[in-house]
């Protein structure tokens, strides 16, 4: 689901099954941010390059069974991402314990 950086093009996206259209130069928690839905997050900083060393934005997208990290991955047209639900909350909870 890494994606090079594309910037210019308006893409659709679902989030939580929202309908949103965004530069398809964001990543996912960008998108979310305009979206005003609160992924959390632990090292990511608006003034540093994304690490995805924590795993606190873990999403959900549709047809994936990955869980991806929002901070480094791109958004593609037609994505389908999930931001909360209960699997979310206990990998949240695990790292959240681990660290």
């Amino acid at each position: 689901m890494y994606m090079e950086k594309v910037t210019g093009k308006m893409i659709d996206i679902k989030i939580n099954g929202k309908d949103f259209k965004v530069d398809q130069g964001m990543t996912i928690l960008e998108a979310a941010r305009l979206a005003h839905v609160k992924i959390p997050t632990l090292c990511k900083h608006d003034d540093l390059p994304a690490t995805a060393s924590c795993g606190i934005c873990v999403v959900k997208i549709k047809n994936n069974r990955k869980l991806l990290r929002a901070c480094c991955t791109y958004v593609e047209p037609n994505m389908e991402i999930t931001t909360h639900d209960g699997e979310l909350y206990q990998v949240r909870k695990n790292v959240l314990d681990l660290i």
